[in-house]
């Protein structure tokens, strides 16, 4: 089969637009990629504040976890062949993978990623091992987002919308944490706003 490969790593409780036949799943096919979801981590919360237990030897366990399955999935692809869309949570497994696991990843598009003060130095350590690293966020109010930002040391109520590592930073206005995944009406803009340009390789070439 031609086309691009992309893994879809979710976020919390593991959405439904990363499945098999759902609308976005539907969309890539239609533009010629290959999806394969990642079902690598729990989608568990994790981050506990710091507030409660700054002990902690287990915070971020999950996300940390699901790194390592993510760097077992994409060793076994050619490099060309890594290229990663995660969403909220789901990208700091993806960046765990990088920077921790020591993976190559082709190209990687975070959604709505929370940037985390507890996750900067993993950041630094992942960037790079990335080709090429597009953050989008919500240029509205995005609660969810803003959320999984507190209580990592940060304790007020300023949005982080830009990942300082990434190569590129992309806001789409009031899409809001998930729309940009399960609303079809704003698929277009996946196109529109080139990034499926930024994640296709040459479709000439058959994928694994």
């Amino acid at each position: 089969m031609i086309g691009t490969r992309v893994i879809l790593v979710p976020g919390t409780w593991h959405g439904e637009w990363s499945d098999p036949d759902s609308p976005f799943w539907t969309f890539l096919e239609a533009q010629r990629f290959r999806p394969l979801k990642f079902r690598g981590w729990s989608g568990d919360v994790d981050g506990l504040p710091h507030v409660i237990d700054p002990q902690k030897s287990e915070k971020l366990s999950d996300w940390i976890a699901g790194g390592w399955a993510l760097f077992y999935l994409l060793r076994n692809l050619p490099y060309e062949r890594r290229n990663v869309v995660a969403h909220s949570h789901g990208g700091q497994v993806a960046l765990f993978a990088a920077g921790l696991a020591r993976v190559q990843i082709h190209r990687l598009i975070t959604v709505c990623t929370p940037v985390r003060k507890d996750m900067a130095d993993i950041r630094k350590l992942a960037a790079p091992r990335i080709g090429r690293w597009r953050h989008v966020s919500a240029d509205g109010w995005d609660f969810m987002q803003r959320a999984g930002e507190l209580f990592d040391g940060n304790f007020n109520w300023h949005q982080e919308r830009k990942m300082p590592e990434a190569h590129e930073n992309l806001l789409i206005p009031k899409i809001g944490h998930s729309k940009l995944l399960y609303d079809q009406t704003l698929f277009p803009l996946w196109q529109q706003d080139g990034m499926l340009d930024f994640l296709r390789v040459d479709e000439g070439v058959v994928g694994v």
